[in-house]
């Protein structure tokens, strides 16, 4: 365990080391330094690089406390941060069933060593003549010191692949060895060997707006991805993104340039949105300021296209940051984008637990109870009961119907709670859901017996069969308990998970949004599935 921690503390060093060294930028010019591309496996599809020692040499930096980082590298680690010479993290993709793995490269100006405090948990292993540490469990650091002046450390299957330290044409290589060695620091991927991976991931992303969701779709339109990270001027910090051919290079450029245009646009309508008319002069400066501010961002920002690659680069202006230009402009947008795309992936549970609802009643010719009973004891939830209904057939014939939720064997099965119950506003860990039938005397959920639709006198398009609760009103998704309509306390329980409202499911299948400012009676005539109300919509 302490081992593990002085890792970590090494890590955090280093890189408190490299951003210092990176922060002070460059006075004057140097030699760029030449990139070692040793113990770079074939699978390596990521990589960021930087040398540390030419970085800290910099009269900018003459107030590092190198010696106490010198000393306190030796005492923990076994060796001097002070002398690495080149850095260099890799990333790989999932290899035989195993997940991502990464390497870390550090190509010292002198002989090292590392300390038993480091390897205390290890256990020395031999490959190609070369010995090294090897950690106990095979997600945990292993280590090597070759040829007294490198150390590679990496989980002990991609370990080994480094030691080998077979050359091999791979398209990260290939990216390496034409890559500028003169930023702070840089990161460079290859896209296409991960290009399938990439898309898997982003197929179970929340909808974002149309200008934003066309973002995903880049893994599509490159091949590889470079960044160049400088903090202060002149240099630019940038972004080049290589499409595959030419077209592919003009769609991403449009996909950039419309995705900034909208992300200004919208925190600008914000804005305005937030300050009423008449609020006096200055509040109508600062719109115009917003505006001008925008404007600025979004030309700094452009991207510029030359031949197959795209390029974005901004150089660090401190006056920006001072005066939070970019926090106050970028992060309402952001938030109202999250919270967009969190409400309409809500809207889309809530629709899918709608049709396959009615998927029951087609079935049954009833919708289905709240929960199945036995001898008037309730024993699993209506979640449950609709799961053949939402593509979980297999997950369905795994529950002992005539046992509790809570039972030994059903209670396994709880950590298997299917996606379309987790509200995305809700950080879960309990495996619990707030999709909630409204259930009681009055409700369209009452007894051990689901209601037909030919019984909703009110309209099926007038009457609510399941609430969006607050996160506090959430249950275990198999356990048989809903939200309890309060005919004195209406909205008991609703509109605080999301700004001005909640989510409802209708008894005809669709999704509205229940203002909390709606008249307490109007929301009682929702809930009654025959009470004879006249609605005022």
């Amino acid at each position: 365990m302490h081992s593990i921690l002085r890792f970590r503390a090494l890590t955090a060093l280093s890189l408190a080391t490299c951003l210092l060294a990176a922060s002070a930028g460059t006075a004057a010019a140097q030699a760029d330094p030449k990139l070692n591309l040793d113990h770079i496996p074939e699978q390596a599809v990521g990589a960021v690089f930087l040398f540390p020692q030419t970085l800290a040499a910099k009269p900018e930096l003459e107030l590092l406390p190198t010696e106490v980082i010198a000393a306190a590298g030796k005492r923990d680690f076994g060796f001097n941060p002070m002398e690495i010479e080149q850095a260099i993290a890799l990333i790989a993709p999932p290899m035989g069933g195993n997940p991502p793995s990464w390497g870390i490269i550090l190509h010292f100006s002198a002989p090292q060593g590392l300390s038993k405090d480091l390897t205390q948990r290890t256990e020395r292993r031999e490959i190609e003549d070369v010995k090294y540490f090897a950690a106990n469990r095979p997600r945990e650091p292993s280590f090597c010191i070759y040829k007294e002046k490198t150390i590679l450390i990496a989980p002990e299957s991609f370990l080994t692949l480094m030691i080998a330290n077979q050359p091999a044409d791979s398209e990260l290589r290939t990216l390496l060895v034409k890559s500028a060695t003169d930023a702070d620091a840089t990161g460079i991927l290859a896209v296409e060997p991960v290009r399938d991976l990439i898309n898997q991931a982003l197929v179970g992303a929340p909808p974002m707006p149309p200008p934003i969701q066309q973002l995903f779709t880049l893994p599509d339109h490159l091949d590889s991805v470079h960044i160049g990270l400088n903090l202060t001027p002149p240099d630019a910090t940038y972004i080049r993104m290589t499409g595959r051919d030419g077209m592919s290079a003009e769609a991403v450029e449009r996909i950039f340039t419309e995705a900034l245009a909208f992300v200004k646009q919208m925190l600008i309508a914000q804005s305005t949105m937030s300050m009423r008319v008449g609020e006096g002069a200055v509040a109508e400066a600062t719109l115009k300021y917003l505006a001008r501010a925008g404007d600025v961002i979004e030309n700094k920002l452009k991207p510029v296209r030359e031949g197959n690659d795209v390029t974005i680069s901004a150089t660090f202006n401190p006056a920006y940051s001072s005066s939070a230009v970019l926090a106050g402009l970028l992060l309402p947008a952001v938030q109202q984008a999250r919270e967009a795309a969190r409400r309409t992936q809500s809207r889309n549970n809530m629709k899918q637990l709608g049709l396959a609802m009615h998927n029951y009643h087609d079935v049954f010719t009833a919708f289905p109870a709240h929960a199945n009973y036995e001898k008037k004891k309730p024993l699993l939830s209506w979640r449950v009961h609709v799961l053949p209904y939402l593509g979980h057939p297999g997950l369905y014939q795994k529950f002992h119907l005539d046992e509790p939720w809570d039972s030994e064997h059903n209670k396994a099965l709880i950590k298997e709670m299917p996606a379309v119950y987790q509200n995305p506003n809700m950080n879960n860990k309990d495996f619990k859901t707030n999709y909630l039938l409204i259930t009681g005397e009055d409700a369209a959920f009452f007894g051990e017996e689901g209601m037909q639709i030919r019984d909703f006198t009110d309209g099926t398009s007038n009457t609510i069969l399941a609430v969006e609760a607050n996160e506090d009103q959430a249950v275990i998704w198999t356990k048989p308990d809903d939200w309890e309509f309060d005919e004195e306390n209406p909205f008991k329980g609703l509109g605080k998970l999301r700004q001005g409202g909640f989510n409802t499911l209708f008894a005809d299948g669709s999704v509205q949004f229940i203002s909390i400012n709606v008249d307490e009676d109007t929301m009682r005539a929702f809930v009654t599935p025959g009470g004879g109300e006249v609605i005022q919509r």
